[in-house]
C-alpha cells in the first residue's frame, strides 16, 4: 500500500475508521473491487468532495443558468415527475428548476425535513426565483391526494431515489432488487407507483459537477411513461442511466455513507479469503473488524488486529 494512504489510515480515530469500513465495503461490492488500497484512496477523495459540497454556495447556479434554461425548456408546459440521486452538488437541483420557472414539489422524509426546509427557504428569500416551491412529507398517508392537487396547480414532483428514509420502513415488501454495476441492491420504488397513478412521465435529473464552485450543466434523461405493470422496467432504467455517471465519478455519490443500511449491496460469491475483506478498528478498549463482503462486525483480539494492520500495510 502507498505509504501516504497507510499513514492516513493509522491517524484515523475509531469513528472515522468505522465510517471508512462501511463506505469501502459499499464501494468494493458495487464495483466488485478486491483492492483495499483502492478503497482507501477512494475514501479520501470521497470525504474531500463531501466536505466541499457542504460548503457550496447557491451563487454558483448563476454560472450555468443559460445551459440549464436550454436543457429544461422542453419541460415547461406540463408537470413531470423528477427523480434524482444524492450525487454531485445535488442540493441545488430543486432550486435550479425553480430558477428556470418550474414549480417544484419536493417529497422528503420528516427526519430530514427541517434541514431542507430551512436551507431552501433562506435561498428563496435571497434569490426570488420565478418558480414556486412546496414540501410534502413522504410518510404522510395523504401524500397521493396532496400531490394530485399540486400537479393540478402545475407543480412538478421531485424525489431523491436513494434517500436513507422513506414513506415506509426499508423492509423486504417495500423494496425491489435492481442491478447497479457489479452488485444487486434492494431499493425503494413507491414513488414510481405514485407517478403511474398521476400519469406523469418520469425523468432522471443529475448534477455531475466535480467542483462545487464550478457547476456542470444539468443532465436530464427521460425514463419513460409508466403504464400497467412496467414499474420494474422504469426503475431498472433509472439505475442503468445513473450507473453511467457513477462509473465515471463514484466519489460524487453521498449514499456510500449509508447504502448498507437499507440497500445492502450484494456481489458475486467471495473470491478470496475472509481476511482479505476485513477492515479493523479500535473500539474503546477492544478491537473490531468489518467483513466487507457480508457486512458482519466481529470482535477480534489484539493479535488479530495487529495481523490485519500488517496486511493492510504490506498489501
Amino acid at each position: 500500500m502507498d505509504q501516504h494512504l497507510f499513514e492516513c489510515f493509522q491517524q484515523m480515530d475509531a469513528p472515522t475508521k468505522r465510517r471508512l469500513a462501511y463506505v469501502t465495503a459499499n464501494f468494493k461490492n458495487v464495483f466488485a473491487n478486491q483492492d483495499l488500497a483502492a478503497g482507501l484512496q477512494f475514501f479520501e477523495k470521497f470525504e474531500s468532495f463531501a466536505h466541499h459540497r457542504s460548503k457550496a454556495h447557491p451563487d454558483a447556479i448563476e454560472q450555468c443558468a443559460g445551459a440549464d434554461a436550454l436543457a429544461l425548456s422542453p419541460f415547461m408546459d406540463i408537470p413531470h415527475f423528477w427523480v434524482s440521486f444524492h450525487y454531485g452538488v445535488y442540493q441545488f437541483l430543486p432550486f435550479r428548476l425553480i430558477k428556470q420557472g418550474i414549480s417544484v414539489c419536493l417529497i422528503i422524509s420528516r427526519k430530514v425535513a427541517p434541514k431542507f426546509i430551512t436551507y431552501y427557504t433562506r435561498a428563496l428569500e435571497r434569490y426570488h426565483p420565478s418558480g414556486r416551491l412546496c414540501f410534502l412529507m413522504a410518510e404522510d398517508p395523504r401524500l397521493f391526494f396532496q400531490l394530485r392537487q399540486k400537479v393540478h396547480e402545475q407543480f412538478h414532483p421531485f424525489v431523491f431515489a436513494d434517500g436513507n428514509y422513506g414513506a415506509w420502513p426499508a423492509q423486504h415488501g417495500n423494496l425491489m432488487p435492481v442491478s447497479l454495476l457489479g452488485a444487486r441492491l434492494n431499493v425503494r420504488y413507491g414513488y414510481l407507483r405514485i407517478a403511474a397513478l398521476l400519469g406523469l412521465p418520469v425523468h432522471l435529473l443529475l448534477d455531475e459537477s466535480h467542483d462545487p464552485q464550478m457547476l456542470s450543466p444539468i443532465r436530464s434523461s427521460p425514463s419513460g411513461e409508466l403504464r400497467g405493470n412496467n414499474v420494474r422496467c422504469i426503475l431498472e432504467k433509472l439505475y442503468i442511466d445513473f450507473s453511467h455517471s457513477l462509473w465515471q465519478s463514484p466519489y460524487l455519490w453521498e449514499a456510500w455513507y449509508y447504502l448498507h443500511e437499507q440497500a445492502v449491496p450484494q456481489r458475486l460469491p467471495r473470491r478470496g479469503a475472509v481476511v482479505e475483506d476485513m477492515i479493523p478498528w479500535v473500539n474503546g478498549t477492544g478491537y473490531q473488524a468489518l467483513d466487507c463482503h457480508s457486512y458482519e462486525v466481529f470482535s477480534i483480539s489484539e493479535t488479530t488486529y495487529r495481523q490485519l494492520m500488517t496486511r493492510i500495510c504490506t498489501e
